[in-house]
């Protein structure tokens, strides 16, 4: 008898103990905010936030005018006409080159007004879709936070089975030593705490296996144990089902993120169409550019040879009378400096420009089909997701329907079976009935206990379905 109550000692201190290599204490609340900050897909998700934020301001930006500056240095070699000073050159000549070009879309059938839209309608729809991922792992903490609940409980029961067991054990036992019982009811006695050990031991890991999906779900450390803090769960109540289906999805379909996100990706299409229309318009551009270069052809005369005969034309005459005529001096030429050239070489451009469309191989035509075709295809994804809420909104009710029902009758077939082990208790004590009648009246009973505890919590998770739905919190 003695190595039955170690053993059983041994178990409940190992399930009891459990939380003991816990690091720290969870609430629900602590849970969601933590997977909320933690969570990869989460954090995939924000990015593609960032990433239309980025494509907004990026769309407001094409507003402005832009501003490009170029710097060349090249050298010619063969013939070719000099661009600074008009002349050939047929040497080898180093050139530079320098500008700034500035040019701003003045109008482009209001193509970039609605690309900004479209943007914002994107981001919103970025924004909405994060909060679907959150709704989606929020729900599933507290299922799986709710499901520790339970197990602890049925921990509980199970052990107080067994701790009952004990009890009509060591009762047997003194009987049969007194020789008023026999051996066979201690030994069945014996067998069923051995189950009941086994149930506790079930139960336990069950425990752990949770509280490991529950770990997972918040990406720590698989082998990490950690504890939560049991909330106070009150009485399940039927606030909730005096609503109705549709009132409940009226409610949600204001608010629920999933239709925000369609609704927003929706707008965001009907200004696609717009922005393709818009390649019909012609646009109007307003382009200006100053610039300056260096051309190692340009020379300015710095003085005057003197002494040199230069003869043009002369026909039938004397040297000596060429040269009193036509001696004259020629000019000294020098390569003119990169500073006198940088300022005197400047030029200036300015100029408007209007584009009309009139044939681009069908380009505008494609686009604007396309366009239509993923409008209606938001369209359809919009009522497609307006359906979903609907229908899983009427599934969450009767499912919740159903759970009360079961919640109600497990609650019933409890109070039953309580009082009727009470009695069959009492008469067993009393050796009126046999073992095999008690054993089977606490085996029912334990079934009925689990089961209420179990319908108990599955009703209480219904209800919050329904709660979240429309906007409330998820708190216990």
């Amino acid at each position: 008898m003695v190595r039955i109550i170690t053993i059983f000692q041994i178990i409940c201190l190992l399930v009891i103990g459990q939380p003991s290599f816990a690091q720290s204490a969870w609430t629900l609340d602590s849970c969601i905010s933590y997977a909320l900050k933690n969570n990869i897909q989460i954090k995939q998700s924000e990015l593609s936030i960032r990433n239309a934020e980025n494509t907004l301001l990026q769309s407001k930006a094409n507003l402005l005018p832009n501003l490009n500056g170029a710097a060349s240095n090249s050298y010619n070699i063969g013939k070719r006409i000099d661009p600074f000073t008009n002349t050939f050159a047929s040497e080898s000549i180093r050139s530079n080159n320098f500008s700034l070009s500035s040019g701003v879309n003045l109008f482009d059938g209001f193509a970039n007004y609605n690309t900004i839209k479209r943007s914002k309608h994107d981001l919103l729809s970025s924004e909405y879709n994060t909060e679907v991922i959150k709704n989606d792992i929020s729900l599933r903490i507290a299922a799986n936070f709710l499901q520790i609940v339970l197990n602890i409980e049925l921990v509980k029961v199970a052990e107080n089975q067994a701790l009952q067991t004990q009890k009509q054990l060591e009762r047997v036992s003194k009987l049969v030593k007194a020789g008023v019982s026999t051996d066979s009811e201690l030994l069945s006695l014996e067998s069923q705490f051995a189950l009941e050990e086994l149930s506790i031991i079930n139960a336990a890991n069950n425990l752990d296996l949770s509280y490991l999906d529950l770990a997972q779900l918040l990406d720590l450390n698989g082998t990490e144990k950690f504890e939560i803090i049991k909330p106070i769960i009150p009485e399940a109540t039927t606030d909730v089902l005096a609503s109705t289906p549709e009132l409940i999805y009226t409610k949600a379909l204001g608010s629920y993120p999933s239709i925000k996100a369609s609704e927003e990706s929706l707008l965001s299409n009907e200004l696609s169409l717009k922005i393709a229309k818009a390649g019909y318009i012609p646009s109007i551009s307003f382009n200006a550019s100053v610039g300056t270069g260096y051309s190692g052809a340009d020379v300015e005369l710095v003085g005057l040879e003197e002494g040199t005969i230069s003869v043009i034309g002369v026909t039938e005459t004397t040297f000596e009378n060429v040269y009193e005529l036509y001696a004259t001096p020629i000019g000294i030429y020098e390569d003119k400096s990169f500073g006198t050239q940088f300022k005197d070489n400047v030029y200036e451009y300015i100029g408007l420009s209007v584009s009309i469309p009139i044939f681009n191989r069908l380009m505008v035509r494609t686009s604007v089909k396309n366009a239509s075709l993923t409008l209606q295809n938001a369209q359809y994804a919009l009522a497609l997701e307006k359906n979903n809420l609907r229908k899983t909104i009427a599934s969450a009710y009767a499912n919740a329907q159903a759970a009360l029902k079961m919640y109600n009758a497990s609650k019933k077939a409890h109070e039953s079976l309580s009082e009727s082990f009470k009695n069959i208790t009492k008469k067993f004590d009393q050796n009126v009935i046999e073992f095999v009648e008690y054993s089977n009246a606490k085996t029912n009973l334990n079934k009925t206990e689990s089961d209420l505890l179990q319908a108990r919590y599955d009703y209480i998770f219904k209800l919050k379905v329904l709660d979240f739905y429309q906007g409330r919190p998820l708190k216990f």
